[in-house]
């Protein structure tokens, strides 16, 4: 069910691509110049920055735990 479920939402987000790739910086605007850029930047390395510090967070809470 979930596979079935997984391809649909990814079908619908094709179907409408213009919404699904507008974002909040973007959305409406001709031009954006260095601040598109840099909002894109912020909006790429977001999650990756979130991974780092749960990670970071789970290594010293193991180690704490461990002495």
């Amino acid at each position: 069910m979930r596979p079935l479920l997984t391809t649909l939402a990814a079908s619908s987000s094709l179907l409408w691509a213009s919404s699904a790739s507008a974002c909040p910086a973007c959305a409406g605007r001709d031009d954006g110049g260095a601040v598109l850029l840099v909002a894109y930047a912020a909006m790429v390395m977001a999650p990756f920055v979130a991974a780092y510090i749960v990670v970071r967070v789970i290594k010293r809470m193991t180690t704490a735990e461990a002495a």
